[in-house]
């Protein structure tokens, strides 16, 4: 899993807020807050652009608190519901925006890489760059070997998700060796692949003595074991 996907405990605490400049209290504690969490995650990141909406309340807010609309995503534009409580405990609901960016280590191809190639590292050269979309992340080097190239990737390009694939260790209509164990007790089969299908993949494969379909995790080259 690449580095900007994380899982985000909800900030529930209550802030106060400034009775005398209001507005300047309540940007500055959303700024910090966010701040303070993107610090936690990133060694280097970069808020390009808030946005903190007016205030306009009949009651002067005297605390804030800040819910990320997604707990779980920290890059590119992110919202978050500012719920301003009022001396008569009144709450407004207003939303806010942060645009982030994170510099991080990408692969970016040294040469033209076609279909059906492995990756290898002699072929990519690791760069930083700055990210700020957390959809089609960067190829993670720690799992890169599982990878082979899906669409044609020109000299230059950043190395994302959408170029690749996992290298399939099944393939369609192949013989696989699956696997079963209870206790102490291990039984294998010779199996027909329906699906092609990469490591921990869920593929189906048909029994060629009962004709019956099971559906099997990928664990090796040719092999699968029943889930």
């Amino acid at each position: 899993m690449f580095l900007f996907i994380l899982l985000l405990a909800t900030d529930t605490q209550w802030h106060p807020v400034n009775a005398k400049s209001p507005q300047e209290s309540v940007e500055k504690t959303f700024k910090s807050i966010v701040q303070s969490q993107l610090q936690e995650r990133y060694a280097e990141y970069e808020v390009a652009q808030w946005v903190c909406p007016n205030i306009h309340t009949h009651h002067l807010p005297t605390a804030i608190r800040i819910v990320p609309r997604d707990a779980d995503l920290w890059l590119g534009r992110l919202f978050f519901d500012l719920q301003l409580r009022d001396s008569q405990g009144g709450i407004q609901h207003l939303v806010a925006q942060a645009q982030v960016r994170v510099l991080s280590e990408v692969p970016v191809a040294l040469e033209s890489l076609e279909r059906g190639m492995p990756l290898s590292s002699a072929r990519v050269e690791w760069q930083k760059q700055w990210l700020d979309r957390a959809y089609d992340p960067p190829v993670d080097r720690q799992e890169w070997d599982q990878y082979q190239v899906r669409t044609a990737i020109r000299s230059g390009t950043t190395i994302t998700q959408r170029f690749v694939e996992k290298t399939p260790l099944v393939e369609r209509n192949q013989p696989v060796q699956v696997m079963a164990s209870a206790e102490q007790i291990r039984i294998s089969l010779r199996a027909i692949a329906l699906d092609k299908g990469a490591m921990d993949d869920i593929i189906r494969v048909k029994n060629p003595l009962s004709g019956g379909i099971l559906r099997v995790r990928v664990s090796g080259p040719g092999e699968a074991q029943i889930q």
